[in-house]
């Protein structure tokens, strides 16, 4: 680390925003400086741009194929098999233009609600659990139905989810299928795509019901936030908005700040964020777009919330997000609140805790500070961090230890659904630790260690699969005086904080490495 990066690690959040402010003018003077520096930087600029994008293709990030083929073929497996009455709606990075080549794709099953809500998903989900190995499955239930498609590598059903959905790989792709059953109406608009009026007029019957789903109502709600921002940008404006998100995503995994389930971005959290930046400067290149983006939301003054346009009460209000809300559901203060546009606002950083927050808004920092630099590199380092294996000084490891592939699918996700709550609560109580930061993209060369798996295998002989998560663990700083007055911590102390984390789970194949 350089003189400048030790003094910028020692300056507290307010120090450096500040000086990211100073940055940010310093950087509107230059526009004043002679053309011929402006024609050196530019070219600086631009090289480490095309650098950066040549990663992008080396990384196959960027999408090589296209799954409409795919989608199209599972329309016509869920139309012949509900006879017409079921259709899906595109959502999600697809609908918006901005998926990857590993980009789950979302889509939501839709059909009238003729029987009751419990007999529908009963329909659609099943009774029986799939054996893929076995091409079994004994009902006729949609699950079923793609349990024995040989085309379908993979099938997990969460009925019992927040959003209750299926997860499935078809043909080379991954599916989220969301579920929602629509009450009173007999048939589904026959126009495909389904136009914006017509999801509202679903979203609107679902709404009226006595005791309304409140879950099927934000996954149709979803739909209508994608086609707001398309509005909002325009045509002009789209193509860029897609080749700014891409690279946010690819940013965002690179540096292990990309997940849902464990409070870190998500592809609508950085669509919103991209359309806010978009919208600020609608004539500008996608570099400079990437430059102000990392300024903005380094600076934010959070947790002020994000939003493309001002909110207009409605009918659905009641639905839709409010700060007040959000507190009391978290028994905890707002920090990063980015509101999705339309008839339903919600907040796509709902799953953010104090530990994520530090983390991204460092990120953040980090980036900015890179591309400042007129090096051509420095494009490039964005993507290529050091190892999540050389970021932090100690590290600790979950594993999930199985007999089969359907409990490593069933158990072990439920397993990585409780991590981030866990994780916050460790580092809550736990004195001493900063931030402890969870490896969000899956490294295939990263295994549960020995010291977990060799006693577990011990006790239970059966036990053959696993799936492992490294936690890196950042202390706080402590100055001259402040380690004088405590006592130095052993590897004993910190591993009993471990043991403790260990105990709060309540089931014996969810182990802490020690």
């Amino acid at each position: 680390m350089g003189k400048s990066g030790q003094i910028w690690a020692k300056w507290d959040d307010e120090r450096r925003n500040n000086a990211l402010i100073l940055l940010f003018e310093k950087d509107a003077q230059k526009r004043t400086t002679s053309s011929s520096n402006m024609v050196t930087q530019f070219g600086t600029h631009l090289e480490g741009w095309r650098k950066m994008r040549e990663q992008l293709r080396i990384e196959h990030f960027v999408l090589t194929r296209d799954p409409i083929k795919a989608l199209n073929e599972l329309k016509a497996i869920v139309s012949n098999w509900s006879r017409g009455e079921a259709k899906l709606l595109e959502i999600g990075s697809l609908m918006l233009g901005t998926n990857t080549a590993t980009s789950d794709v979302d889509i939501i099953y839709i059909v009238p609600q003729k029987t009751t809500k419990s007999e529908a998903m009963d329909k659609f989900f099943g009774t029986f659990q799939c054996d893929l190995s076995q091409r079994k499955c004994e009902d006729n239930s949609l699950y079923c139905l793609l349990c024995l498609n040989e085309k379908v590598a993979f099938l997990q059903k969460l009925s019992k989810a927040y959003i209750p959905l299926i997860k499935t790989h078809f043909l080379g792709f991954d599916f989220d299928i969301l579920f929602v059953s629509v009450p009173t109406i007999k048939a589904l608009p026959a126009e495909e795509p389904m136009a914006q009026n017509e999801v509202m007029e679903l979203i609107r019957k679902l709404a009226n019901q006595t005791d309304p789903d409140e879950k099927m109502i934000k996954s149709l709600a979803g739909h209508i936030t994608n086609d707001h921002i398309k509005r909002l940008l325009g045509k002009k404006m789209l193509k860029k908005f897609r080749k700014l998100v891409v690279i946010l995503k690819f940013w965002a995994k690179s540096n292990f700040i990309y997940g849902t389930p464990f409070g870190f971005f998500n592809g609508i959290s950085l669509s919103v964020m991209a359309a806010k930046v978009s919208l600020l400067y609608p004539n500008c290149s996608v570099p400079f777009l990437l430059n102000r983006f990392l300024l903005t939301f380094a600076t934010w003054n959070w947790p002020i919330p994000l939003r493309l346009v001002e909110y207009l009460p409605n009918e659905f209000q009641k639905f839709s997000w409010t700060p007040k809300d959000e507190e009391k559901k978290r028994n905890s203060t707002l920090l990063m609140p980015i509101i999705t546009p339309g008839c339903l606002e919600q907040n796509a950083m709902f799953h953010m805790n104090e530990s994520t927050f530090k983390i991204v808004q460092k990120s953040m920092r980090e980036a900015f500070i890179k591309i400042q630099s007129p090096n051509e590199n420095n494009w490039s380092q964005l993507f290529a961090p050091p190892k999540f294996t050389k970021k932090y000084k100690h590290y600790a490891a979950i594993c999930c230890v199985v007999g089969n592939l359907i409990h490593l699918a069933q158990f072990c996700d439920f397993v990585e659904r409780k991590i981030r709550l866990q994780l916050l609560h460790f580092d809550t109580v736990t004195d001493g630790v900063n931030f402890t930061h969870i490896m969000t993209e899956n490294d295939r060369e990263f295994k549960c260690p020995n010291s977990i798996l060799v006693p577990v295998l011990k006790q239970n002989r059966n036990f053959s699969l696993h799936k492992a998560w490294l936690l890196g663990i950042e202390m706080e700083e402590k100055t001259a005086e402040q380690k004088q007055n405590s006592p130095s911590e052993n590897k004993e102390d910190a591993f009993n904080r471990f043991r403790w984390f260990r105990n709060m789970s309540k089931r014996r194949n969810w182990k802490i490495s020690e």
